[in-house]
């Protein structure tokens, strides 16, 4: 593989090849991508080995975020974040999963299972509620999706009425857990960084793999 690749596209491919669900949605200070909870357990060796490479002592795990696996890597006071994503959002359903994406995304010739522009922006539209006008790839990847396509693409279009009823219908994936801050989520917030203190916090509240 390519020296030139940043530490996140390694990881990226690593984990294409230990789980068939995991998608790389999008990496810059951290990394998100899509996998579905069967698949966190192999995806979160994957990480705690990568982050041990990159000058890691520990891995927090953080479930506090319905839908999402939210791993930590702590490097001094600096924190390497990774969210793998089962579904999103949460609540009565869910307008894409990992599983969905899937099989749509392609290996690119890094290896790493990732989405077109096209894609990406169609799930960024229905995460975020920006607006984006759906090309051929994003309408394929729409009719995979657990909605009605024209549901999905007319929410993604900015339609308020479809996202409306795109929200009342129902998904088998899907959360009733509320959304909880905690020590990891708040740190992570503030620019990722760990003050002094902050890992012997953590470890009353959440699962810490020592690296």
């Amino acid at each position: 593989m390519s020296a030139l690749l940043t530490a996140w596209d390694r990881l990226a491919a690593e984990a294409t090849s230990a789980a068939p669900s995991f998608v790389l949605w999008k990496a810059g200070y951290d990394l998100d991508a899509l996998a579905a909870e069967r698949d966190w357990p192999a995806l979160a060796a994957v990480v705690e080995g990568w982050a041990a490479a990159e000058g890691a002592t520990a891995v927090v795990r953080c479930t506090h975020v319905p839908g999402r696996l939210v791993l930590v890597g702590v490097a001094g006071e600096d924190l390497l974040q990774v969210d793998l994503i089962a579904h999103r959002p949460a609540g009565i359903g869910s307008w894409f999963d990992a599983d969905s994406v899937a099989g749509a995304a392609g290996v690119d010739e890094h290896g790493v299972r990732r989405l077109s522009p096209d894609e990406e922006a169609l799930l960024d539209a229905l995460a975020g509620g920006s607006t984006v006008t759906p090309g051929a790839a994003a309408r394929a990847l729409a009719a995979r999706l657990p909605r009605p396509s024209a549901l999905v693409l007319g929410a993604a279009r900015g339609s308020a009425a479809a996202r409306l009823l795109g929200a009342a219908w129902p998904t088998t994936a899907r959360s009733w857990r509320r959304y909880q801050p905690c020590a990891v989520t708040d740190a992570l917030a503030q620019e990722r960084r760990a003050g002094p203190g902050w890992l012997d916090a953590v470890r009353a509240t959440h699962e810490v793999r020592d690296l």
